[in-house]
């Protein structure tokens, strides 16, 4: 990565009034995970590849579903009961976003591009 992508990265975090040091950035550029925690600017973030997301959302939300409605029961056990979890998931993002599933501070959802193929929907935690 050069020195420019780096300045790029630590550009878009600033719009979003992040202001990472020198050793976050670091280790927020070696992560090199789909889905992950860090602290950044005295902030936990959750960062998941824009890849990855979608699976990792229609997860959270059938296990939110189960944990919520269906009182713990894993419905995966249920013979007799279907639910288009793929369905499910797409109603609760075209209603809220990812930010309202993934950002547990602020519900607020963002995005950081790493180069043109690559790059992270981001949420604060805390």
């Amino acid at each position: 990565m050069t020195k420019q992508d780096i300045l790029y990265i630590w550009r878009q975090l600033r719009s979003y009034d992040i202001y990472p040091t020198k050793d976050e950035m670091r280790d927020l550029l070696e992560c090199g995970l789909d889905d992950f925690h860090i602290v950044l600017d005295g902030s936990e973030f959750r960062f998941i590849h824009t890849d990855a997301i979608w699976d990792i959302y229609v997860n959270g939300i059938k296990e939110v579903t189960e944990e919520c409605y269906f009182n713990g029961t894993i419905t995966d056990k249920m013979w007799c009961l279907e639910i288009d979890w793929e369905k499910t998931a797409e109603n609760c993002l075209n209603a809220d976003g990812y930010g309202h599933h993934f950002a547990s501070y602020d519900g607020e959802e963002m995005e950081l591009d790493v180069d043109k193929d690559n790059g992270y929907y981001f949420f604060r935690v805390n």
